[in-house]
């Protein structure tokens, strides 16, 4: 859930926090955010929060991305997320326990 946005003002772009994985969340209310950085930088904060809550669903390697839109819909930025385990530790097969 994103933070209350501060006091609607025509004057302030308003964003919006798109989450895509697996299913579509479109961000209906979005934020009035003073420029275009404010909103990339609220974007990292919430996507940080989500992997807080959401640790358990990445860890097993669920993607998932977040785009910001402007008031008109245009895609200002996109995060993308995605664990990959390396190669020497890929389940089932850990070349640090097996025998050579």
């Amino acid at each position: 859930m994103l933070p209350p946005h501060p006091e609607r003002n025509a004057d302030v772009p308003h964003y919006f926090f798109h989450i895509h994985d697996g299913k579509d969340l479109i961000d209906r209310e979005g934020l009035h955010l003073p420029d275009d950085g404010a909103a990339r930088r609220e974007a990292i904060r919430h996507a940080g929060r989500i992997i807080d809550d959401e640790a358990a669903s990445i860890a097993r390697g669920e993607d998932w991305h977040m785009e910001v839109a402007d008031a008109g819909g245009l895609i200002l930025l996109r995060l993308d997320f995605h664990v990959t385990d390396a190669p020497v530790v890929r389940r089932g097969h850990d070349v640090r326990t097996s025998s050579s």
